[in-house]
């Protein structure tokens, strides 16, 4: 049974959404563009998947299953989890290519070269060593937030959590998380809002969540970011429940009503990089 949020919500929340669930990404999609929310999730309009995508979910893939195979009692050796990295990448470039966005060989090894590096960096490095004294309890878990009356729910999966309560997510990129954006990354929030509803977690306890910043490249390095974690107060973790909730009142508006509204003109996503903007209304066809 999912958790349920307060049901002292500051606004009432839609019995329904056009969807079944939310969850960060999608809320996110949405603050920066409701009409390329619609064309995501309501028309299933697929943007292809980047090589940064493909990379970061690979090195993801690999660094769940080293822990799920600890978890186990089996530890992967460091040729098995490069091998794990390199199915991964594999079949996330596979994908990529049925939607038309193939690699070609030079590029594919580029990423397979960058991954292994991050990767091998990762696993030996001073974070994983604390995550294991910690005890990871559980990786890719599943919270699924339940508002009452509601028909929709807000869904969420942490990468990995700690015996003492620490939520960590991995982040893959060229450059590092900044320790400002990781606090005001909304996903903090989200992932401590539903590990502090989970009737598992120790109430005496508060979720600390860190994020575990994996910059690939010329200098591949692990960072935690930012730096002993962030803790929110109830105060943040409300305001955010209500953000969402609001949030969530102006998708149903906006299914009901047909007007979705598109994207300040003036950020990168209004823009060619998106690739409805040629057909989009509020893009190159105005």
């Amino acid at each position: 049974m999912p958790p349920t949020a307060s049901a002292t919500a500051p606004v009432s929340v839609p019995a329904v959404l056009p969807v079944r669930y939310l969850s960060v990404s999608s809320l996110q999609r949405f603050w920066r563009c409701p009409e390329q929310w619609r064309r995501h999730y309501l028309l299933r309009e697929r943007e292809p998947a980047s090589p940064a995508m493909l990379l970061g979910k690979a090195v993801g893939e690999a660094i769940g299953h080293h822990f799920t195979a600890r978890l186990a009692g089996a530890p992967l050796k460091g040729t098995e989890a490069r091998e794990s990295f390199h199915h991964a990448l594999e079949l996330a470039a596979a994908f990529a290519a049925l939607d038309g966005n193939g690699l070609n060989g030079a590029e594919l090894a580029d990423l397979r070269t960058r991954g292994e590096q991050v990767l091998a960096i990762y696993l030996a490095s001073s974070l994983v060593a604390e995550l294991e004294a910690e005890q990871v309890i559980a990786v890719k878990q599943r919270h699924e937030l339940r508002f009452p009356g509601a028909q929709w729910t807000f869904l969420a999966y942490l990468d990995l959590v700690t015996a003492r309560g620490t939520v960590v997510d991995v982040k893959v990129k060229a450059r590092h998380l900044g320790e400002g954006e990781a606090r005001r990354d909304p996903q903090a929030r989200a992932y401590a809002l539903v590990r502090s509803l989970d009737p598992t977690a120790d109430p005496e306890r508060p979720p600390r969540l860190v994020f575990h910043s994996l910059r690939h490249g010329k200098n591949p390095e692990a960072r935690e970011v930012p730096e002993g974690g962030i803790i929110h107060s109830a105060g943040e973790l409300a305001a955010f429940q209500a953000r969402l909730v609001r949030t969530a009142r102006l998708i149903a508006e906006c299914a009901r009503s047909g007007d979705w509204g598109y994207a300040s003109p003036q950020g990168w996503w209004c823009s060619e990089r998106c690739p409805a903007w040629r057909s989009c209304p509020g893009g190159l066809a105005a």
